[in-house]
């Protein structure tokens, strides 16, 4: 899944609101883990994007944390799904 725009990316996340830009936010975190973890569905990994975010959001008391948090924590559920898949 390659990013709408190189142009795009090249801002940093660190200049975003997590609150308002939430939706640009988490769209750059499903691209990310779809481009770091092969054989993901697409709308799977958005929708995991998406609940996560919005449950650490919705706790966080430094919000600037919640993109990085949610990367790391869907990430690590997908890569962790894929292990336990192979180890069938």
């Amino acid at each position: 899944m390659a990013s709408a725009s190189r142009h795009e990316d090249q801002h940093s996340s660190f200049s975003l609101d997590p609150a308002v830009d939430k939706e640009q936010l988490e769209m750059r975190i499903a691209h990310s883990i779809a481009d770091q973890v092969p054989g993901l569905d697409e709308k799977e990994v958005e929708r995991a994007v998406k609940q996560k975010y919005e449950e650490l959001l919705a706790h966080a008391k430094v919000k600037q944390h919640v993109p990085t948090l949610t990367e790391g924590e869907v990430r690590a559920s997908f890569r962790d799904r894929q292990l336990e898949d192979k180890e069938r």
